[in-house]
């Protein structure tokens, strides 16, 4: 009789397991993903997807923050240092606006990489941080040397390597894990496909908007005194790098099969004048100006090749548009208020 309700007993439970593992929901846990802190990821600011609170930030990442932080932040007062004692006339003052913008856009890569969990952002960071190591040795050796460029050249030599280093198994390891686009897309491996491929765009748009407006300062501002007509043509210049870059994350963003093709056009455009740059560059190329004309045709280079590849990434992003990923990474997560507020909606 023992054996029987012992039997009776087993028999109850494993169907009360049976039960339980039907009507209970699939944890990260029992897929093998560790959790973060709920489902529910919280929304980037301006719309830019969905974000990670800083708890689930580990021990490298802050480690990759502190050095990445300290050697732009560095770079960027020495930077502020020479621009405020420089002439505008001279050489090293261009050289200084292209440094500046720079080690701006490092910082945005740097934030929105590692809260965002971008993989591309992380990797152009470290691409230019070794452009921005590029262009101080080319400007401490090129042109006139005093103790700040000094200063600048052996921080940014101290600290770049390993910084360079640390942000490419960073981008790796979430390459590898996907951990924040599985929580943002779901388990289908085509909507995580899609959505790599969303994320790389983005990445690969801001660089070019990076390399783009680095040019613009390169050609126009050649260690001569700009005038009226060249100072509107810097201005003009500037709004239309911004404007093109609006209306191409714009079209991406909001699947605008119409900005996506206007955004087309200007993809053609702008590597026609830096191709033409860059060789009235090697053209009038001489020791009196080479501080300046190595850095443009670096840029320059960079940018065609950036844009080769921004290019493939917009016209796959293109193909994906009306498959559901833009509901699923730039749809609004509901705060407790409004869900509560739905939840009595439904219950009344």
């Amino acid at each position: 009789m023992s054996t029987n309700m012992a039997e009776g007993g087993i028999e109850h439970q494993i169907q009360a397991d049976d039960r339980g593992a039907d009507t209970a929901p699939i944890t990260f846990e029992d897929l093998g993903i560790p959790d973060a802190g709920g489902t529910e990821l919280p929304d980037a600011p301006f719309g830019l997807g969905k974000r990670r609170s800083v708890r689930d930030l580990q021990k490298k990442e802050y480690v990759f923050i502190v050095l990445a932080g300290l050697c732009l932040l560095v770079t960027l007062v020495l930077t502020i240092w020479k621009l405020a004692t420089l002439p505008k006339t001279s050489n090293d003052f261009s050289f200084a606006l292209v440094l500046l913008l720079s080690t701006v856009f490092c910082l945005w890569y740097l934030v929105e990489g590692i809260m965002l969990e971008r993989p591309y952002e992380i990797l152009v960071l470290s691409i230019s941080t070794f452009v921005v190591w590029l262009y101080i040795i080319l400007n401490f050796s090129l042109g006139r040397k005093d103790m700040v460029k000094m200063v600048r050249l052996i921080v940014t030599s101290a600290l770049s390597p390993f910084m360079i280093v640390l942000g490419v198994l960073i981008a790796k390891h979430y390459f590898d894990s996907g951990r924040l686009i599985f929580r943002t897309v779901g388990a289908q491996s085509f909507m995580q496909r899609m959505c790599r491929t969303i994320f790389g765009y983005f990445g690969m748009l801001k660089f070019d908007l990076q390399l783009s407006l680095s040019m613009v300062i390169l050609i126009l501002t050649t260690g001569q005194v700009l005038n009226e007509l060249e100072l509107v043509i810097v201005i003009i210049g500037i709004v239309i790098v911004f404007g093109c870059a609006l209306i191409g994350y714009l079209g991406v963003r909001c699947e605008s099969k119409i900005l996506s093709i206007i955004y087309s056009f200007t993809l053609i455009i702008q590597p026609c004048y830096v191709i033409y740059k860059i060789v009235e560059s090697v053209i009038k190329f001489t020791p009196a100006t080479d501080s300046i004309a190595v850095p443009t045709m670096v840029c320059g280079a960079m940018s065609l090749g950036v844009r080769l590849v921004l290019i493939a990434y917009f016209v796959m992003s293109w193909l994906n548009y009306g498959k559901g990923l833009k509901e699923k990474v730039f749809a609004k997560t509901p705060t407790d208020a409004e869900a509560n507020r739905n939840n009595t909606t439904v219950q009344t």
